[in-house]
């Protein structure tokens, strides 16, 4: 090969590197959960999950078995099924408004979906607990707030159900009293 063809070679695979570099997926798509998205009562399946959230409200004070829950906020509600279909987890879950987050409060303690252990054929229901500001339905993004259900905090290359929820139009009340978690059948 003479070293005129050396050149343009090396030079056109430097350039297929920078087009491979620049055309690769973000880390944060490579490892992006599967999303299966439904609407409120629909039920979610993927490889390792099966969810619904059945019911969502607002709430300045809760009350879950023994435990009653005051915030200066508001507590957003979602009443939930869920199930693993290969290995067992925890309940989680997250609520996106806009460009914020939130995890399920822990504080409901054991009677929550958050410390429910869901094991493969064997559904739970119950709740999980989300406390807010007070003003969260005048975000920007409340009309378009999201829920996502999943079995870890870690999610990655994972089944997770997503349903919108509009904070906007839900029901709010004073107070309250949510059934805690218990077996079911679908």
């Amino acid at each position: 090969m003479t070293r005129p063809v050396r050149i343009v070679a090396a030079l056109g695979l430097v350039a297929l590197a920078f087009v491979v570099a620049r055309t690769e997926p973000q880390e944060e798509l490579s490892f992006a959960p599967f999303a299966v998205r439904v609407d409120e009562g629909e039920l979610g399946e993927g490889r390792d999950l099966q969810a619904v959230v059945d019911e969502v409200l607002l709430a300045d004070e809760v009350a879950l078995g023994s435990w009653t829950g005051e915030t200066a906020g508001v507590w957003l509600v979602v009443a939930t099924r869920m199930a693993t279909t290969e290995n067992g987890s925890l309940g989680y879950a997250t609520l996106t408004v806009g460009e914020r987050r939130w995890t399920a409060s822990t504080r409901p303690g054991l009677p929550a979906m958050s410390s429910a252990s869901l094991d493969p054929g064997l559904p739970m229901a119950g709740s999980f607990f989300f406390e807010l500001p007070a003003d969260i339905a005048d975000d920007p993004g409340a009309r378009h707030a999201v829920v996502r259900l999943a079995q870890d905090s870690d999610a990655r290359l994972r089944t997770v159900v997503e349903t919108e929820v509009d904070l906007t139009a839900i029901p709010h009340e004073a107070f309250a009293e949510v059934a805690t978690k218990e077996r079911i059948t679908w």
